[in-house]
């Protein structure tokens, strides 16, 4: 299986880039993405090649922050999560990817998206606390 990334490959420079998926393991998610977040603050500076933070960059660079998503397959050990959920997750601007069950934050209703985006409508994982 194959995946698309959005990632900076030089100064000014964004192009979809396809790379191999390996099998979904026992505790990950196979998740297909419905929406990515951007930061302008720190992203549009990598972009430009412009970003203070970083004089010298090394490309490519991957974009992106939390996505919201839906499973489209599950590792045969995953607990929290079945095929249709929708979740949020960190792993970049991705058109599928791999999850660790972990690391993902169940949306509990299938409301509006621009909720979920909000993640008002979110579960926090258990680690996080109230």
């Amino acid at each position: 299986m194959h995946q698309e990334r959005l990632q900076v490959t030089a100064a000014r420079s964004v192009t979809w880039t396809r790379h191999h998926l390996p099998p979904v393991q026992a505790h990950e998610l196979l998740v297909r993405t419905i929406a990515g977040a951007i930061s302008i603050g720190a992203e549009l500076p990598q972009v430009r090649g412009n970003d203070p933070t970083d004089p010298a960059p090394v490309y490519p660079k991957e974009t992106g922050y939390e996505s919201y998503a839906t499973v489209i397959a599950v590792g045969n050990q995953v607990t929290r999560f079945q095929v249709g959920d929708r979740l949020l997750a960190f792993y970049g601007h991705q058109d599928i990817a791999l999850v660790d069950e972990a690391k993902a934050i169940r949306c509990v209703r299938q409301t509006r998206l621009a909720e979920h985006l909000i993640v008002r409508r979110c579960e926090r994982r258990p680690e996080t606390g109230p």
